[in-house]
């Protein structure tokens, strides 16, 4: 098989059939059995050759019998909650401890033989030696994910505790039926068989975890689950610009970073073949032409000019995640070279494939790379450097195959071949050698920042690799854009901002409007993308929130004097108007007395609102003690 990466690798299976052993026996594949109450467990027997007929026995039981008449199992009768499989081995659903002891098969051949063998099962009540089973020893998930860490004891436990690396993460006792959790540190969810549950796993969960769980007996056991985190899902495509020939087979390869449930391949707004699950189907007008392949790759035959153009792939996870992947195939005709991948990249170590196709068949060719001769050849007999023995090969199509490729091999290489009359054609391909990518992430020095207006304020980025572009915004306006060391800045309005080296931005003497949700998007140069958001709060300077302090204070006074002043009028049930006696109403009713005091509360209502909203929006926490006053 080959991998995406262009590695190979091999395996051997030996296959030995004998004509039929003699005599005939009943092959068993273990003789004693142990097992626990309420486990399911296969006797495994196998016959030596064909048989007619045949029946198990527990002790001197019948169980079950049956007869054969190829290809069908005929089962005559069964006695228990068994099940005779097709090779005519028996399983037992939920064992018993009655159900210890000798078990016998007796089986026929069409010839007339007898043959018989016997499997000793043995069912305890508790495993031996108590132990924590694992579902999963590795789980692979992509950033995002919930994942359950799941385990299972081989019996009851009194305690136990969950561990990544050395922290420990949760830890709980057993009182039946109750779990009791003890404490828990992270986001996380112990369920009720003792399995971890993670939310939203990130990059910086992937590691070991331990688990340690106690018996009643005081048996101690542990388990180690690892656990990788991987990025989003994507779609990679190994060569987004393929060229070919007229009438060759093309594979327009592509990788997706995770399972995918369906797909579509589209060429020119029409379908070429789409699959749900593991069933594609094909286009009519594609039948005996295209076909994909297992990986979701598409392979077109004998291809033409029209063939030419942009092919774009669609998948879609379980999880819903979809994303589309374009490719480019270009389909000539006169004599050239055609390189597959005009640029290739790889990584130290790998063995890389420079493929070019000639349009015909050429007569010699040299490869060069660096001004300095790699191979030439002459007919079928090609010659390497002795500098590349060992490293590099010719290929029977003339394409130059590199093993174990460092940076220095990094470059421009060319071939050069000849036809038998004479026609001479260059071609170019380049090499990239990458180290060993590392995970990309960016992270914000703060989260949130508060500033006095008139203040710098300095949104620092910390970058886990190299950055190769990206860009600032607040909200849906952008601040900066930029690619590689290039800087289009594309808000022009003000020149308040400044972008550092680093990716981080500096802002100076903010503004009440310059607050709002920053946030950073960068890509590094192996093309993964990531982000942070930063909050910048405004607020005015200590001695207008003095200002306001005082304003507010006075407002509240003004408020509880006037509140105290017509609590005193309600308080006397008579007003003497004249020589008149009249109740509160008819006096507050009398001339402009009404309308005073209706202006009166208003006006000091108004102050009273106004400055509260004016406080709490321009004054930092720390500088607002009369809202915090009255918030008690």
């Amino acid at each position: 098989m080959d991998s995406p990466a262009g590695k190979v690798a091999t395996a051997k299976i030996t296959l030995n059939v004998f004509r039929q052993p003699h005599p005939f026996t009943v092959l068993v594949n273990q003789n004693v059995i142990n097992a626990t109450a309420g486990d399911s467990v296969v006797l495994s027997v196998r016959p030596s050759s064909p048989v007619s007929s045949g029946f198990w026995k527990f002790g001197t039981a019948s169980i079950v019998a049956w007869t054969v008449e190829p290809p069908d199992l005929n089962i005559a009768y069964t006695k228990r909650n068994v099940e005779l499989l097709f090779n005519t081995s028996l399983l037992l659903r939920s064992v018993a401890l009655s159900d210890s002891g000798d078990y016998w098969v007796t089986m026929d051949s069409p010839a007339g033989k007898v043959a018989t063998a016997k499997i000793t099962l043995n069912v305890f009540r508790q495993p031996h030696p108590f132990t924590v089973l694992v579902n999963q020893n590795v789980i692979n998930a992509t950033a995002g994910d919930s994942v359950v860490l799941s385990v299972r004891p081989s019996s009851p436990v009194s305690s136990g505790f969950w561990k990544f690396g050395t922290a420990s993460i949760v830890a709980w006792t057993v009182e039946p039926p109750d779990l009791n959790i003890a404490y828990t540190k992270r986001n996380v969810e112990l369920l009720f068989n003792t399995s971890l549950l993670l939310r939203s796993v990130a990059l910086s969960d992937s590691g070991d975890y331990w688990v340690t769980m106690d018996s009643p007996a005081g048996k101690v056991a542990t388990a180690k689950i690892t656990l990788n985190v991987f990025h989003p899902f994507t779609i990679y495509a190994k060569c987004n610009e393929v060229n070919s020939t007229t009438g060759d087979t093309v594979l327009l390869s592509v990788a997706p970073s995770e399972e995918v449930k369906n797909g579509k391949w589209i060429f020119g707004g029409n379908v070429i073949a789409h699959w749900m699950g593991a069933f594609p189907e094909v286009n009519a007008d594609y039948i005996g032409r295209a076909v994909v392949l297992t990986n979701a790759s598409l392979q077109l035959k004998s291809v033409s000019a029209s063939d030419t153009g942009e092919y774009s792939v669609t998948m879609s996870t379980a999880s819903g995640n979809t994303r589309t992947a374009k490719l480019h195939l270009n389909v000539l005709n006169p004599f050239t070279i055609y390189a597959k991948c005009n640029e290739v990249n790889s990584t130290t170590g790998d063995t890389v494939l420079l493929s070019v196709v000639p349009s015909e068949e050429v007569k010699n060719g040299t490869w060069t790379f660096g001004g300095n001769v790699v191979a030439h050849w002459m007919g079928a007999s090609p010659e390497v450097n002795p500098d590349y023995r060992g490293r590099a090969a010719v290929l029977t199509n003339a394409s130059l195959q590199l093993k174990s490729v460092s940076v220095s091999d990094t470059g421009e290489y060319s071939v050069t071949m000849s036809t038998a009359s004479g026609d001479t054609r260059t071609a170019k391909l380049y090499l990239n050698v990458f180290i060993e990518p590392q995970p990309f992430t960016i992270s914000m020095a703060l989260s949130e920042i508060n500033a006095e207006i008139g203040a710098s304020v300095l949104m620092s980025v910390i970058v886990s690799g190299e950055v190769k572009n990206g860009s600032w915004a607040i909200g849906s306006r952008i601040l900066f854009k930029w690619e590689g060391t290039i800087q289009n800045i594309t808000d022009f309005t003000r020149y308040y901002k400044e972008l550092l080296p680093n990716a981080s931005l500096l802002l100076k003497s903010v503004q009440f409007y310059n607050r709002g949700r920053y946030k950073v998007t960068l890509e590094s140069s192996s093309g993964v993308t990531a982000t942070a958001n930063v909050t910048l709060n405004v607020y005015s300077t200590h001695r207008m929130c003095t200002m306001y302090n005082t304003t507010l204070t006075l407002s509240v006074l003004l408020a509880l004097i006037c509140i105290f002043a017509f609590a005193i009028l309600i308080l006397k049930k008579h007003q003497t108007v004249g020589y008149e006696t009249n109740d509160l109403l008819t006096v507050l009713c009398k001339g402009y007395r009404v309308c005073l005091s209706f202006v009166t509360v208003l006006a000091f209502n108004l102050i009273l609102i106004f400055a509260i909203v004016i406080h709490k929006n321009v004054c930092a926490p720390g500088q607002r003690p009369v809202i915090n006053f009255l918030a008690k």
